[in-house]
């Protein structure tokens, strides 16, 4: 199912697929701030322990890097980075992008699943919650918006403590509630 998401992705974003490294759909603003934040944090050594901040915005106290508090954020955005030392900023926020998308609507396809919904049913709601309005609409302008597939997760999650309760899946669940909050 995942190539068949990741397949989607592409075609949804189809501009910005033929040129990763160097074109961004939608339109400037957030993208481009994303961006800067990518690149800030490549070139100045980011650490996904500890929040960071760029003392050069909101001076004098500066601004939080995206997502340097919360988990759902944290964890694209440190993967981000990495992609950043390895190419560059557009290629690391088309490549949010793209996985965003593709994992939201993986994980929902997969809650449908898990909750007895046909393969038909699962793929096309999975396909549905990709092209939300939301989601559509923040993968233009910001890749942290666009990580809806933590929402489904904690559902499998959740899942999973009810069936099989246990101390390493409730403190899994906890961790990723905690961040998300």
């Amino acid at each position: 199912p995942g190539v068949l998401f990741l397949l989607i992705a592409v075609i949804m974003k189809w501009p910005a697929a033929l040129h990763m490294s160097h074109a961004v759909s939608g339109l400037p603003g957030d993208s481009t701030g994303s961006m800067y934040d990518l690149w800030f944090a490549s070139s100045q050594g980011f650490n996904p322990i500890r929040t960071q901040t760029n003392g050069f915005l909101a001076f004098p106290t500066g601004l939080e890097f995206n997502g340097s508090i919360l988990l759902p954020g944290l964890i694209p955005f440190t993967f981000g980075v990495v992609v950043t030392l390895v190419g560059n900023e557009v290629l690391a926020f088309n490549i949010l992008v793209h996985l965003g998308l593709m994992l939201s609507g993986l994980s929902m396809y997969y809650v449908l699943r898990r909750l007895g919904g046909s393969l038909v049913l699962s793929y096309a709601l999975g396909y549905v919650f990709m092209l939300c309005t939301f989601t559509q609409f923040a993968s233009m302008q910001w890749p942290g918006l666009v990580q809806m597939q933590f929402i489904p997760v904690t559902y499998l999650l959740g899942f999973r403590v009810i069936e099989r309760p246990s101390r390493e899946r409730l403190l899994g669940l906890l961790a990723l509630l905690s961040g998300a909050f």
